[in-house]
């Protein structure tokens, strides 16, 4: 393994927690780092060089305190999107606002991530790179599958929030247009929207490695969820080698580009038809597009670029 050039210590501030979303991408970075022998640390009150932080989850005072306790600390932001843009309260918007204002490195998510931030809410003062999240392709991987036109079709759908712009409602919709098609959902669903279904399985909350044998066992992946930043369940359906039906909301046409459709209620079905058809190419395509722009060992080093770029000025 060649040796990484990269002498500073990290703090991350953060523990882990079995969610997704930056604890899924907190996990692959500190992973990445023990793997490759670079130091970091989880305990604020310790000597490091870099204050990792990621948008609102640190208070202002905390990262104010710091900087006045370590001359010389440089505070890396990384941004998911705004609040107000998830449905959550505008008071997290305020906390990431404030804290923008005293970081000497900004990184987004998406061009979305960025866009929803800087113009349509207005929340982040500072411009930056864009790094897109990583994904495990060792442990989402396309699963070898039969396949041919008159297979029974098994479309995943991944969600671990009852959050209405998740987008439950428009899928379960569609199962109920289509029952000649199996809907595998995986996570959290509000028992007031959940629709009992034969052609519909619920499987529950599911660790992340159930998830990529599920995912694997799949074809299409459905998604409707609106404004995401950047969303793992994606990149993970992807490289699990299922092409991908979305609505055209957010960041989903970054991450998915040629290898999937941009769908509606009413366009899923002629969309559907198209990648059913040539299904094994379409499935190739989007882990080749994982492959080469998403997996661990090409995003983390885009982050450790960046830092190491700060560190230098």
């Amino acid at each position: 393994m060649k040796k990484i050039n990269f002498p500073y210590k990290i703090c991350i501030p953060y523990h882990d927690r079995p969610e997704g979303g930056v604890y899924k991408f907190l996990k692959y970075f500190k992973t990445y780092l023990k793997r490759n022998h670079l130091s970091y640390t989880e305990r604020l009150l310790s000597r490091y060089d870099i204050l990792f932080i990621n948008s609102f989850k640190t208070p202002y005072y905390i990262v104010k305190m710091l900087k006045l306790l370590k001359p010389g600390l440089k505070i890396i932001h990384r941004i998911d999107g705004a609040a107000e843009d998830y449905g959550r309260g505008k008071e997290w918007d305020v906390i990431q606002k404030k804290v923008n204002k005293i970081t000497d490195l900004t990184i987004f998510q998406s061009k979305y991530s960025r866009y929803a931030t800087r113009k349509k809410f207005h929340v982040i003062s500072h411009d930056g790179p864009i790094i897109y999240n990583p994904v495990d392709t060792n442990l989402f991987k396309a699963a070898q599958k039969r396949f041919s036109t008159t297979t029974r079709p098994k479309i995943a759908h991944v969600t671990f929030s009852t959050n209405v712009k998740k987008g439950a409602s428009n899928i379960l919709q569609i199962a109920q247009k289509n029952p000649e098609l199996d809907f595998i959902l995986i996570g959290q669903f509000d028992p007031d929207q959940r629709v009992d279904l034969k052609n519909v399985r619920y499987t529950g909350v599911l660790d992340h490695h159930q998830v990529a044998k599920t995912l694997g066992s799949c074809h299409l992946f459905l998604f409707f969820s609106q404004n995401e930043s950047c969303p793992n369940v994606v990149l993970e359906a992807m490289a699990s080698g299922l092409p991908v039906l979305y609505l055209d909301s957010g960041a989903t046409s970054e991450l998915v580009g040629n290898t999937g459709k941009k769908t509606t209620e009413a366009s899923f079905k002629n969309n559907f038809n198209t990648i059913w058809k040539n299904w094994p190419k379409w499935s190739t395509l989007a882990r080749t597009r994982i492959e080469k722009n998403f997996s661990v060992e090409k995003i983390i080093p885009q982050y450790l670029n960046a830092v190491s770029g700060i560190m230098k000025k």
